[in-house]
């Protein structure tokens, strides 16, 4: 660069004191000037300011990756390592010179302090830890020192959660970087990422969402501490150790003030501090960033800048000569003589670069960045490739290009996947930047920047994505504008706040998205309450007109509209009168809450009214008088169902005309309770039970069975009141329906308790039980249960039948079996269709009337059927056909006696003189003595049959049966 005598003045001072301002504002005093900056991004920020301030013709850009050059260029903003030489210009500025102690980059800045000159004008400006060196490498140099234009303070230790707003939090790598955007996008609602590796434009995307304040948070490398300026008032640093490229080190005193000195700009104060696992600043570091006194820097990197291209050995030689300034001292193997030294011993690249063109042609080449850090022998290996290419065309393939760029085209995929991209096109980017690389520098360059601008816009939104919660940052601005927020809730309730989702309304009830949290979730709840409160009062008028048939109670006492719940029953003064808490959120308003509440009482208190009437209209019966009236209250404080041993007393106590005005009011005295048949139906027994466990205080409704069902499962643990209320009474392993029991006891009645009989067709038609299951219920009710086996009567030809009786012979010619057998398959749940008692119509089960039909078959097959014994005989398995209706001959049978105290009615009469009167029947199994005997309830019918004839002990079993 130019020697010629110019104005050479070194500004320095601490951060925030306008040192890049000031150059900015002296090149554009000249005709022409050239400033070289330590980042792209920061290029890019002063590119911009000046193409506001003159427009972009007379403004140029470069850097490795880019470059923007009108025709008539007059300022040149480059990176330092881009800023081009011999151009004269006016002016000529290098910022943050005290870089030129960086291990990997000082040399190129000890080379611009040392060699690049305005013919009018020299700005040096950084850190006034390079005064000394300055004045010993720059002769005639002038020093303008700045003071910071407001306070620096240290601020101790925070935690993320406590972080003031506008706040920067620094990490010193990509996964720390991550991990606290991450926490701060849980807690505080988002953050701006920026990173030295993100391009312009993303990096610019991130700067804006944190300047324009869509998010008050943002997190960075320490990219941030190289002029870029931004309104932070504080700088948190994450840690204080960092990889420089070779080893982890501690960050110098200086280096960390370079960073904490970003918090504050132009004249308002700031605050740096520590956060996460960073240990606190010693006191002496404190002092000296706050004081911005630090210890000067005694030695410069350097390297040759005159090199020699007559071989690759000599070019190597050269840019290893050590320095004779004390100040200086060599830099250390950086990338690009890593790389020259990798071709070098590689054959055919040694070949190529035997003269001094295609040893600076391999110079060149060797100076493209390690954008994508894969590994030095995998960059050597590209750098190899476009070296052969440019020797033997003088051009990179276009096809080639094409190949690489389309590779990287690819703008799908999370964070990571798109960084490397970004880093990788930036290879092909720098190629197409270099005059004369490729045949269509313009296509190219536009192509590779094309790219770069989908995967900048691609990371940056996967960036915002993730980092980001743009809900937040829209309600928080908004709430900070005080304005008027718009809510709306879709048919779903779903709510969303400007355009946010917000969480959704249920009922009166507001439930903010469980996502939010932290800061977040207070931002939610307060944008959701400014919004919501016209909607409250708009759902409350239209639920004050809807009708009853929209609204419910639930078995747990829950209030419902539709799907939603708005409130709960809570116990009042009397069972029958509960009272209601509406669910309202404390921000709609007492108004809200009182007409909630006031429809909901309306509700319940006619839903009582409608399923509990005949048990109301007990109480509005005034010719109700002394034990009559008493008992109906018992029946009204027990909610229509009560077991007859509670109140036997005061059964006993009433007339008969009492019992008649009660038994007007649908009130059953049954032999094992007293019950109401209408309050059985399964809607007035899911708000008894409902009622009364509100009454009882009750944790944990119990629900009311599946309607239809004669039995349910008894389960263990389960009090008999809970069975009671729900129209069951628990005896053995199940719980019968008490209308259904008391048809049962019915039946019981007419049967010998004492001298033993057996279950009837009718028992077990009612119950829905196999036999087994019937002897179960029946010990669950008192009784005992002896279990015996028999041969099974054979069955009657209806042809005998009718030759020997021809008066009883049945109206159709199928023989039947025995009807008290059993099936031991039959379902006990099945459903019983509801109906008052006396509507309930006998039958035989009809899954014990199949299994009948079936044996009857078989054995009428086997024995009483020409066809099937000429079957047989024709058959070879006949004789296991025997075996198979030996075996089926044998039936199980079970005998009932009464097992309690409790006196029964025909109990005490000598048998066969029970109510009603009737003769007994010899059993069918001719048996005789102490066996128990069965009895029937009418008179026998005169015995016609000869019992002389094969048949007649089965014909006797048939007519037992009738």
């Amino acid at each position: 660069m130019s020697q010629m005598t110019s104005r050479i003045v070194a500004v320095l001072g601490p951060t925030n004191t306008g040192k890049t301002h000031y150059a900015i504002e002296r090149m554009l005093a000249y005709r022409t000037g050239i400033i070289g900056l330590p980042l792209r991004l920061l290029a890019r920020e002063v590119y911009d300011r000046i193409v506001a301030a003159r427009g972009p013709s007379v403004v140029a850009l470069v850097t490795g990756e880019e470059r923007i050059v009108p025709e008539r260029a007059q300022y040149w903003v480059c990176t330092t390592e881009a800023m081009p030489e011999g151009m004269g210009a006016d002016f000529v500025a290098i910022d943050e010179i005290q870089l030129a102690a960086d291990p990997e980059r000082g040399h190129v800045f000890t080379d611009r302090l040392m060699r690049a000159r305005g013919t009018h004008e020299t700005l040096f400006l950084g850190s006034d830890t390079m005064r000394r060196a300055i004045a010993a490498l720059v002769p005639g140099v002038q020093f303008d020192r700045r003071e910071r234009f407001s306070t620096l303070s240290y601020a101790g230790s925070k935690k993320i959660s406590r972080m003031p707003a506008r706040a920067a939090i620094v990490g010193f790598s990509v996964d720390q970087v991550y991990a606290i955007a991450e926490l701060l996008r849980r807690q505080k609602g988002g953050a701006a990422v920026v990173m030295g590796a993100l391009s312009p434009r993303t990096r610019n995307a991130q700067v804006d969402m944190y300047q324009n304040g869509e998010v008050d948070y943002l997190v960075a490398t320490d990219a941030i501490g190289m002029g870029l300026n931004l309104d932070i008032t504080h700088v948190a640093f994450s840690g204080l150790r960092k990889f420089d490229g070779r080893r982890m080190r501690e960050l110098a005193p200086n280096e960390l003030a370079q960073i904490a000195g970003r918090a504050g700009r132009y004249q308002t104060d700031g605050t740096f501090g520590v956060t996460g696992e960073a240990p606190p600043l010693s006191e002496p570091v404190v002092d000296a960033i706050c004081s911005h006194s630090f210890m000067p820097l005694k030695k410069l990197m350097w390297r040759n800048a005159r090199l020699e291209f007559g071989s690759v050995e000599r070019l190597i030689a050269s840019l290893e000569t050590a320095p004779e300034d004390e100040w200086l001292i060599r830099a250390r193997e950086a990338d690009d003589l890593s790389a020259l030294k990798s071709l070098s011993q590689d054959a055919e690249v040694a070949a190529r670069a035997s003269d001094g063109q295609s040893v600076k042609l391999l110079w060149d080449v060797c100076r493209v960045p390690d954008f994508r850090g894969i590994s030095h022998q995998e960059h050597a290996s590209l750098l190899g490739r476009i070296y052969t290419y440019l020797h033997e065309a003088g051009r990179v393939p276009d096809d080639f290009m094409a190949r690489q760029i389309a590779r990287i085209d690819k703008t799908h995929g999370d964070i990571d996947a798109l960084s490397k991209r970004l880093a990788y096109i930036r290879t092909w980017t720098y190629v197409a930047q270099r005059t004369g690389w490729v045949s269509d520098e313009k296509h190219w360059r536009s192509e590779a920047r094309a790219v770069e601008d989908r995967l900048s816009d691609a990371l940056h939104e996967a960036l915002t994505q993730r980092f980001v919660d743009r809900r937040t940052s829209v309600l928080l601005r908004r709430l900070k504008q005080k304005e008027a927020l718009v809510a709306e809730v879709n048919d779903k309730g779903e709510v969303t706040v400007e355009g946010q989702f917000v969480g959704r309304l249920e009922g009166f009830r507001f439930h903010q998205d469980a996502n939010a949290t932290g800061d977040e979730a207070k931002t939610v709840k307060a944008a959701a309450v400014a919004a919501l409160a016209p909607e409250f009062h708009l759902r409350a008028d239209r639920f004050y007109n809807a009708p009853d048939g929209e609204m419910d109670f639930t078995e747990q006492g829950g209030l419902m509209w539709g799907e939603h719940a708005v409130g709960k029953l809570v116990p009042g003064d009397d069972p029958l009168k509960p009272q209601v808490k509406a669910f309202v959120d404390e921000e709609a308003g007492a108004d809200v809450a009182e007409k909630v509440q006031r429809r909901l009482q309306h509700f319940i208190d006619r839903k009582i009214a409608a399923l509990f009437e005949p048990l109301l209209n007990i109480q509005r019966d005034e010719t109700l008088t002394g034990a009559a009236r008493g008992f109906g209250f018992r029946m009204v404080e027990a909610m229509g169902v009560i077991d007859r041993r509670d109140v036997m007393t005061e059964v006993k106590e009433l007339d008969q005309d009492a019992r008649g005005l009660l038994r007007k009011h649908g009130i059953r005295f049954g032999q094992f309770t007293v019950f109401m048949p209408l309050l059985l139906k399964p809607a007035p027994t899911r708000l008894r039970l409902v009622l009364w466990s509100l009454a009882k205080g009750f944790d944990e409704f119990p629900e009311s069975p599946p309607p239809g069902l004669v039995t349910i499962p008894s389960m263990k643990g389960v009090a008999q009141s809970n069975y009671l209320m729900s129209g069951y009474k628990s005896a053995g392993e199940r719980a019968i329906r008490i209308d259904m029991l008391e048809r049962l006891a019915d039946l019981l009645r007419a049967q010998d308790t004492r001298g033993g009989f057996e279950a009837t067709p009718d028992m077990l038609s009612i119950t829905g039980m196999t036999l087994e299951q019937f002897a179960n219920l029946m010990e669950g009710l008192g009784y005992k249960a002896e279990r015996g086996e028999r041969e099974k009567p054979r069955p009657v030809d209806a042809t005998v039948v009718n030759a020997e009786n021809p008066e009883q012979a049945p109206a159709d010619a199928t023989p039947v079996m025995d009807r008290n057998i059993p099936n031991e398959g039959a379902v006990t749940e099945a459903p019983v269709p509801e109906a008052p008692v006396e509507q309930v119509e006998d039958g035989v089960a009809p899954i014990a009337e199949t299994i009948q039909s079936a044996g009857t078959d078989a054995v009428a097959a086997a024995e009483g059927n020409p066809l099937a014994e000429t079957a047989e005989n024709e058959s070879p398995s006949g004789k296991a056909a025997d075996a198979a209706i030996e075996e089926d001959r044998v039936e199980v049978f079970f005998t009932f006696t009464w097992g309690g105290n409790r006196p029964r009615q025909n109990q005490g009469r000598p048998q066969g003189q029970g109510k009603p009167k009737g003769k007994g029947k010899p059993r069918r199994d001719g048996g005789g003595g102490n066996k128990a005997r069965s009895f029937e309830s009418r008179p026998p019918k005169k015995d016609k049959i000869d019992p002389d004839n094969p048949f007649a002990q089965a014909l006797m079993g048939l007519k037992t049966k009738e």
